[in-house]
C-alpha cells in the first residue's frame, strides 16, 4: 500500500454527475474509510481519487480492488444491474475475498497477475456467480482487468470493467456445443503450443509495443515474471552475430507489410544460445498501412544440433570415402539407383538418364555386367550386406577395378528405405598385386634352378622360405620337412647329428658365429666359409654362407 501522508484536499464525487449515478459517490462520501485499509479520505492519494472519479462517471460496471488486500469500490451501474440489494451495499471497502467470496476464486489470480506484471487482461463472456435480487445466480461477463499507477509510478490497484452479457450469452444457447469445440480446441492448441515449445506474440507495429505468452518467456529464458513488452528489447536479446537480419526483416515488415520468417539464435542470460524459428504475419489498417503482426515462434536448437552433427558426420563419412578413392552412391528399397548420382555420374560420365535405375550396369565390363546384376538382386531380395569386385569403364575411356560394398539402411519398422554403396578403386592395388605375384612366380623359379642353397628366416629363427637346394644341403629330403622344423636351432642340432661344421681354422663353428646369426647380431651382411665333414665318413665340402639384412618399416 502507498504511504502518503500527507493530507490532501479530496475530490467532491458528487460533482457533475447525473442524478442516476450519485448513490455510489454519496455512499462512497458518507462511508467511514478510517476503520478500513485505505484509511480516512482526507489522506487518499490523488490517483485513487481520480481512479474513483472515473469510475463513478463510466457508464459501464466497474470494480476497483485497491492495494495488497484488493479493497473493493464499485459504481453505480455495476451495484444497480448485478447486486441492488442492500446487503451489498455494506460491502463497500471490504478486501475482496471478504466482500466478494462468489468471485474472488476467479478473479483473484487476474488481479494478481495485472498487479505483478501491469499488463491488462481480457475476458470474454466467461461465467460469474453473482447476487440478483438477493439471491445467488449465474451471468456472463465480458471484462478486462487493467493495472491502475499511483504517483510512484508503481501499480496500487486493478481496474475491472465489466459488460454484463448474459442475455447474449443465454440467446446464443444453441451455440453452445461449438462453443465447447472451440474451447476445446484452444486447449489442444495452447497444450501443443506448449509440448513443441512454441510460443505466439504480437507486434504493433504502429507503437512498438510488442506482447506475447508465456510460452515465448520461456524460448527467451526470462524469468518467472519477466517479460518483453517492445520491439527494442526483444532485438537486445537476440544473439549479436544475428541481430542486423532480424533488424532488416522487421524494418520491411513495417514499411512494406512483408511478413516475417527467419531463424536466429537468442541469448540466455546464462550464456547458452538457443536457435529460434519465427513467423509472423502482417495486418494492415483501414488506410493501407502496417498495422500489427501476429505470428508464432518455435524453438528449434534440437533440430540445428542434429542437423549439425548429421552434417559433421555426412562431412566425415564423404571425407573418408574420398580418402579411400571411393564413389559414393544411392539404390531405392527395391535395388534401382534413383535421384542424382554426382559421384557415379563423375567416374563414368553417365547422365542420370543413362543411369537410372540399372543403366549403371552399361558403365561395366560386358564380362562383369550380368554377374554383378545377378549378384545385386540376390542381394537385394536376402536384405544383406552386398560385396563384389568388377571393372568399370571411366569417364576417360579408361578401365578401372572397383571393389564394391553396399548395405541396407532399414526404417524403424524394419523394412529398407534404401541402399548405400561406395565403390572404392583398387585398380592399382590390384596391378601391384598381379606385378608381385608374377615376381613371386620368377623368384620360385630363380630358387629352384639355383645351385645354392636359399633361406629366409625372421628376427626368431624361424624359417620363412628355403628352396630344394637349401633342404637338400641340411640332409632333409624335401624343403616341407624343414619347414616343419620352424625354429633354426633345431636345424642346426639336426645340421650337427649329420655333419661336423668346422670354421676355416678347423675348429667347430658355433652357432653365433653362422652368417645369418652375425647378421641378426649387428644389422650388417655377412659371409661365413664353412667345412661341411659328414659323419658318415664320406668327403667333407666346403660352403660360402651369405647373410643379408632385411629391415621393416
Amino acid at each position: 500500500m502507498t504511504n502518503i501522508s500527507n493530507r490532501r484536499d479530496h475530490l467532491d464525487f458528487n460533482n457533475n454527475l447525473d442524478a442516476g449515478i450519485r448513490e455510489m459517490a454519496t455512499l462512497i462520501s458518507e462511508h467511514d474509510w478510517s476503520q478500513t485499509a485505505v484509511g480516512d479520505r482526507t489522506y487518499w492519494p490523488a490517483s485513487l481519487q481520480i481512479i474513483l472519479n472515473t469510475l463513478l462517471k463510466s457508464r459501464f460496471p466497474m470494480l476497483l480492488f485497491w492495494g495488497k488486500e484488493g479493497i473493493c469500490f464499485y459504481n453505480d451501474r455495476y451495484r444497480a444491474g448485478l447486486s441492488p440489494d442492500e446487503e451489498f451495499t455494506s460491502n463497500l471497502g471490504k478486501p475482496f475475498k471478504e466482500a466478494l467470496p462468489e468471485i474472488w476464486h476467479l478473479l483473484e489470480s487476474q488481479r494478481i497477475q495485472v498487479m505483478t506484471t501491469g499488463n491488462p487482461t481480457w475476458h470474454e463472456d466467461q461465467l460469474m456467480p453473482v447476487y440478483r435480487g438477493g439471491k445467488s445466480g449465474d451471468a456472463y461477463w465480458t471484462y478486462s482487468c487493467s493495472p491502475v499507477i499511483n504517483e510512484l509510478g508503481t501499480i496500487e490497484g486493478v481496474l475491472v470493467t465489466i459488460i454484463d452479457t448474459t442475455d447474449k450469452v443465454k440467446s446464443v444457447a444453441d451455440a453452445k456445443e461449438t462453443e465447447n469445440t472451440l474451447k476445446e480446441r484452444t486447449e489442444r492448441l495452447d497444450a501443443a503450443l506448449t509440448a513443441s515449445h512454441t510460443g505466439t506474440f504480437r507486434w504493433n507495429i504502429q507503437t512498438n509495443e510488442l506482447s506475447w505468452d508465456s510460452n515465448l518467456d520461456r524460448l527467451f529464458g526470462l524469468a518467472p515474471g519477466e517479460t518483453v513488452q517492445n520491439l527494442e528489447v526483444f532485438i537486445g536479446r537476440v544473439f549479436p552475430d544475428d541481430r542486423q537480419a532480424v533488424i532488416d526483416a522487421c524494418v520491411l515488415c513495417a514499411r512494406d507489410a512483408s511478413d516475417f520468417d527467419l531463424e536466429f539464435r537468442v541469448l540466455w542470460p546464462d550464456g547458452s544460445l538457443h536457435w529460434l524459428h519465427d513467423k509472423g504475419q502482417t495486418y494492415l489498417d483501414a488506410e493501407g498501412k502496417p498495422s500489427y503482426m501476429t505470428g508464432a515462434c518455435i524453438d528449434i536448437t534440437k533440430y540445428k544440433e542434429a542437423h549439425a552433427a548429421l552434417l559433421k558426420s555426412e562431412q566425415r563419412f564423404e571425407a573418408a570415402v574420398h580418402a579411400v578413392q571411393g564413389v559414393l552412391w544411392t539404390n531405392d528399397a527395391y535395388g534401382r539407383m534413383q535421384g542424382e548420382q554426382p559421384g557415379w555420374s563423375q567416374l563414368t560420365g553417365q547422365s542420370f538418364e543413362e543411369y537410372r535405375d540399372y543403366g549403371w550396369s552399361h558403365a561395366v565390363h560386358p564380362d562383369d555386367a550380368q554377374p554383378t546384376i545377378d549378384a545385386w538382386n540376390e542381394a537385394v531380395k536376402e536384405k544383406r550386406t552386398f560385396v563384389f569386385e568388377h571393372r568399370v569403364k571411366r569417364k576417360d575411356g579408361s578401365w578401372g577395378t572397383y571393389n564394391i560394398r553396399a548395405i541396407p539402411l532399414f526404417n524403424s519398422g524394419g523394412t529398407i528405405d534404401e541402399w548405400v554403396g561406395v565403390h572404392t578403386d583398387v585398380t592399382e592395388q590390384r596391378a601391384a598385386e598381379e606385378a608381385l605375384r608374377i615376381i613371386k612366380e620368377q623368384l620360385e623359379l630363380t630358387f629352384k634352378n639355383v645351385p645354392s642353397a636359399i633361406y629366409h628366416f625372421d628376427r626368431n629363427g624361424k624359417i620363412l622360405y628355403l628352396n630344394d637346394r637349401g633342404a637338400i644341403q641340411l640332409g632333409y629330403s624335401t624343403k616341407e620337412e624343414v619347414l616343419a622344423e620352424q625354429n633354426l636351432f633345431k636345424l642346426r642340432t639336426r645340421l650337427d647329428e649329420q655333419f661336423e661344421v668346422k670354421n676355416e681354422r678347423g675348429e667347430r663353428l658355433p652357432l653365433e658365429e653362422s652368417s645369418a646369426a652375425l647378421t641378426f647380431t649387428t644389422g650388417n651382411p655377412s659371409e661365413v666359409v664353412a667345412e661341411f665333414v659328414p659323419r658318415t665318413g664320406e668327403k667333407s665340402f666346403w660352403i660360402i654362407s651369405k647373410s643379408a639384412p632385411v629391415f621393416d618399416n
